[in-house]
């Protein structure tokens, strides 16, 4: 990413990266009219748009809300590129060292966030076939099954607990390995509490990997 200075206007040039645009009337990525799903684009998703797409969108764009997910913007939405300009963007020295300040925060954001995560809607489907001998469609299928029986916590979701299960009995990792996976926080032995003692409320005492009997046999 090249800068360079407009002395005349006080402003930093961005050469590889594109002006997005500030309208509000349309979805700033297919560039649809206002309709009942555009929403302000959320901070994590404009910066998503600056390091995927190279193009920088400022605070207040709308976008519409199938190309997000929890806030991030979904990494293989197309971008129309009809009837926009293509200026290269100019910034305020403020706002390019605010955009700084939040592209580190991304980046440990980043740095903390689990190495495998089932709740993230791009997971390939070759991955579930790795980690779960279950195609997407399948997991799909067996946690809509269990979901009743499964409630989530502070460490984890539903849905990853269902994969820690899986992937404990399958792969027979250890406790550590899979707390490093899901970056479960604390030592092995914190690490297993809450892989093994989500299951169910069943009055079974009998657990395999924390899952009732019941619940073993389902799975």
């Amino acid at each position: 990413m090249d800068i360079g200075v407009d002395e005349d206007k006080d402003s930093l040039t961005i050469e590889n990266i594109i002006f997005a645009g500030s309208g509000h009337n349309k979805c700033i990525i297919c560039r649809c009219e206002v309709h009942a799903g555009l929403v302000v684009m959320p901070k994590p998703a404009r910066l998503d748009f600056l390091v995927l797409k190279l193009m920088y969108a400022p605070h207040g764009v709308r976008s519409c809300t199938n190309h997000l997910w929890n806030n991030r913007l979904l990494p293989d939405v197309e971008v129309n590129m009809e009837n926009r300009q293509t200026r290269i963007a100019k910034l305020e020295p403020s706002i390019l060292l605010q955009l700084f300040n939040d592209l580190l925060g991304l980046l440990q954001e980043a740095s903390s966030a689990a190495r495998l995560d089932f709740m993230d809607p791009c997971l390939a489907n070759g991955d579930y076939m790795a980690w779960t001998g279950w195609n997407k469609q399948q997991f799909e299928d067996m946690f809509t099954l269990v979901s009743p029986h499964i409630r989530s916590s502070c460490n984890r979701k539903a849905k990853n607990s269902l994969a820690m299960f899986w992937i404990k009995l399958k792969a027979n990792l250890s406790f550590r390995q899979i707390g490093s996976l899901f970056n479960i926080p604390g030592d092995s032995e914190n690490r297993r509490n809450p892989i093994t003692s989500w299951y169910c409320q069943c009055k079974s005492e009998a657990r395999t990997v924390g899952a009732c009997a019941h619940e073993a046999t389902l799975i």
